[in-house]
């Protein structure tokens, strides 16, 4: 297990509230690194990378505010022996993790390994987030996610598109996140595939389908169309994820080859039947 990196800015040097008692806990499992000023800590995030900074509010030549502009996106716990719910509000409104109030008995020392913990994974899950967004956004095939259950329209609400979707539909992302798929069905979608993912949906199953979709101009366009269930961390299912392909060249390259094959066919068998009336003549006579 990779052991994560804490910067803890101490603005208290002795004392039970001093943050460096924290590396005494049992359940604070970071390795640290400890400053005493805004100038110390400037320094050290210039040169190394932290999972987290711990920093009291007040420092000996500033307050934590000195520090925002050089922590980047490393999440950051305010500790204070202000019980002030301006400067709380303040603080967490420039995007803190968490503000918390040092009590005389220093209680606040026995959670805050926990807080941290959560602020970690929070930050982890967010890049983990970020991550699979831009793989979504950059995929070939069109990606969709749609609402677990039908609400307010008729059939379950798209809530997100990629570029992807975009490029083969013609529609935009705002257009296609207030519509259903219904808006890609036309005369020629086959209906007995329509009712093979209805019956899926209400099974909660994945399916797989090939089908006649429309684009916004009205063009036709063949894809292989897979939907599946999406569950969160709890097992709760709460979205479907569909993942369409345009097969149209496939689908016509199939379609040239089987009039292909019938032709040559078609041909052998003519040729068979002509080689047969002669053969039938010959013997005739």
């Amino acid at each position: 297990m990779i052991t994560k990196k804490a910067l803890l800015v101490d603005g208290e040097d002795v004392g039970s509230c001093s943050l460096t008692q924290l590396i005494k806990q049992e359940n604070f499992k970071c390795s640290c690194v400890v400053v005493r000023s805004v100038l110390e800590a400037r320094q050290r995030l210039a040169g190394e990378s932290f999972d987290i900074v711990v920093a009291d509010y007040l420092m000996p030549d500033g307050t934590v505010f000195d520090l925002l502009t050089f922590l980047l996106d490393t999440p950051l716990i305010v500790v204070s022996n202000l019980v002030d719910i301006d400067v709380a509000v303040k603080v967490m409104k420039a995007g803190v993790y968490d503000y918390i109030i040092k009590d005389n008995d220093a209680n606040f020392l026995r959670f805050l390994p926990v807080t941290i913990e959560k602020a970690i994974y929070r930050k982890e899950s967010e890049d983990r987030l970020r991550l699979l967004e831009s793989a979504v956004s950059h995929a070939n095939d069109a990606i969709v996610i749609l609402e677990a259950e039908p609400a307010e329209l008729r059939g379950r609400k798209i809530l997100y598109v990629n570029d992807a979707f975009c490029r083969m539909s013609g529609y935009s992302y705002e257009e296609a996140t207030s519509r259903t798929l219904r808006m890609l069905r036309g005369p020629k979608t086959n209906r007995l595939e329509l009712t093979k993912i209805n019956e899926a949906l209400k099974k909660c199953l994945a399916v797989r389908v090939e089908l006649i979709n429309y684009r916004k101009d009205g063009s036709e366009f063949w894809v292989e169309c897979n939907i599946v269930p999406f569950a969160g961390e709890d097992g709760k299912f709460i979205h479907w994820v569909s993942i369409q392909r345009d097969i149209s060249l496939q689908v016509k390259m199939e379609s040239l080859y089987t009039g292909y094959r019938f032709s040559v066919i078609s041909v052998r068998e003519n040729v068979h039947r002509k080689n047969r009336s002669c053969c039938l003549k010959r013997l005739r006579r």
